[in-house]
């Protein structure tokens, strides 16, 4: 009767090892290694679009070293935008008493949003309405650079 009891524990711990390497090797194969490759062909976009970004940014600053002059230029920034899939060149210009902000679009160099301010007052009209300040260009900057 013993033999009986421990044969059955026995084939049920079995059944139960079995059943746990199989949910474990079909979790791992139908759930894990295709969300992987998902998370690897993101890495791989998002590292391509940085680079091509660099690039395209690079050319619109050196347009811009061109026609303004590089000792009066921001050091310029570059990042890619998932929402609006685009690349992004932050730069600037200022002189004495004017600054000049923007976010462009790298491919079209359209300008997303800018800021400029005279002395102490901001220049109406720039393409971010609710930068009244340095700190809420900054601000909007972040967010599209962070997005």
């Amino acid at each position: 009767m013993k033999n009986e009891s421990l044969s059955k524990i026995l084939k049920i711990s079995a059944i139960i090892g079995i059943l746990l390497v199989a949910v474990s090797a079909i979790y791992y194969f139908v759930v894990f290694l295709p969300q992987q490759r998902t998370q690897d062909k993101e890495r791989d976009f998002l590292f391509s679009m940085r680079q091509e970004c660099q690039k395209a940014g690079d050319k619109l600053y050196q347009a811009d070293v061109k026609s303004l002059g590089q000792n009066s230029l921001f050091v310029p920034e570059y990042a890619y935008n998932k929402l609006l899939n685009t690349c992004l060149y932050f730069g600037g210009h200022i002189e004495k008493d004017w600054i000049n902000k923007w976010v462009k679009d790298s491919f079209t160099n359209e300008e997303i949003i800018s800021f400029m301010r005279s002395g102490e007052q901001v220049v109406l009209g720039s393409t971010c309405p609710s930068c009244l300040s340095n700190e809420d260009f900054d601000e909007r900057k972040s967010e599209l650079f962070n997005e």
